[in-house]
């Protein structure tokens, strides 16, 4: 037996996460590829401001208790609901399979973005994953993988290199690659738009996370 939550509700507590995490990636270009922090904020570190960001969404995707009225949660205690956090300050609680399915998707989304976070600030790491973990989403973000650069100052030493981690993409995307950039390129100059190859990025990541959230969760959105 359990309690069956609004799905006025549920829509809403999906739209906040996804809303804040759209916000937070929107500042990478303004952010010069998050290596300074934004205007007004109170971090020096632009790692610090992302961190404590990351864990506002955390908050709210833990929190969906919050968006229930008193009743609700009255009669969910009542059943003795599993617990769907593990942090006792942000205890997500919920006796709607519902909630809990939704639950799962948003903490594997914010996990993913977690992730992308902390290759992107690992300075020494050879290749910034995120490209591949998020690819089958949306392929172009191969295209900004940090390894390119390897690849196009050292060509040789990157040749040697490429044994040592299959997820290294060969010489066949190259060209792929140079397509692309010289296609946005093209609609950079033809749209008048003075975009940076940050901001293009950008709008790549934030496109990803649309299409994270309409395979996902897409009845909530």
């Amino acid at each position: 037996m359990y309690m069956k939550i609004k799905k006025e509700e549920i829509k809403q507590w999906v739209n906040d996460v996804y809303k804040k995490i759209w916000e937070l990636l929107s500042l990478y270009a303004e952010t010069e590829g998050f290596n300074r922090v934004p205007e007004g904020e109170a971090e020096e570190n632009p790692q610090d401001f992302v961190k404590r960001k990351m864990g506002e969404i955390k908050k709210i995707e833990d929190s969906f208790y919050l968006y229930m009225d008193e009743q609700e949660i009255a009669e969910v205690k009542r059943l003795k609901p599993r617990l769907m956090a593990i942090d006792p300050e942000y205890t997500c609680i919920a006796a709607d399979p519902e909630v809990e399915e939704t639950f799962d998707k948003l903490y594997k989304i914010y996990n993913d973005t977690a992730y992308f976070f902390n290759r992107y600030f690992d300075r020494n790491a050879l290749s910034n994953n995120v490209v591949f973990w998020w690819g089958a989403v949306n392929p172009n973000l191969v295209y900004y993988n940090r390894i390119f650069d390897l690849m196009e100052k050292y060509p040789k030493t990157y040749m040697e290199i490429i044994p040592l981690g299959t997820e290294l993409p060969g010489a066949e995307f190259v060209a792929e690659r140079n397509a692309y950039f010289e296609k946005i390129k093209e609609q950079n100059e033809r749209e008048n738009l003075n975009w940076s190859k940050d901001r293009f990025f950008q709008e790549e990541l934030l496109n990803t996370l649309k299409l994270l959230f309409e395979r996902e969760l897409k009845e909530y959105l």
